[in-house]
């Protein structure tokens, strides 16, 4: 089994990370995970992706006395669709089909 370090490919602190997400009010919380579970579920790049969701939640911790729609806006799937519309679309896999090609051409 992977960990979080290998599929998004720079160090990662999961015990930082849950820490700050389990220190938003409530509501915050709730829309925080369900936001990074529609984006997650939309996105092809694991590193963009992650990087997304941290900045993200770096906007949910500096906003906590605020209403989530007052910062992220009345239309929560248009915000999430806006972030995924900003990542790339080339997918890991994408990614080792041109390894492999690059690696094969050099022995050929």
């Amino acid at each position: 089994m992977s960990t979080p370090n290998e599929w998004i490919g720079y160090e990662f602190d999961n015990k930082e990370y849950t820490q700050k997400v389990k220190a938003l009010p409530d509501g915050h919380r709730k829309a925080y995970k369900e936001i990074s579970k529609y984006i997650w579920e939309h996105a092809v790049d694991q590193t963009q992706t992650m990087d997304a969701l941290l900045d993200i939640l770096d906007m949910f911790t500096e906003n906590k006395d605020v209403e989530v729609t007052e910062f992220i806006g009345e239309d929560i799937i248009g915000f999430c669709d806006n972030i995924i519309a900003e990542l790339p679309q080339k997918s890991w896999e994408d990614k080792k089909k041109q390894k492999l090609n690059a690696k094969i051409k050099k022995k050929i």
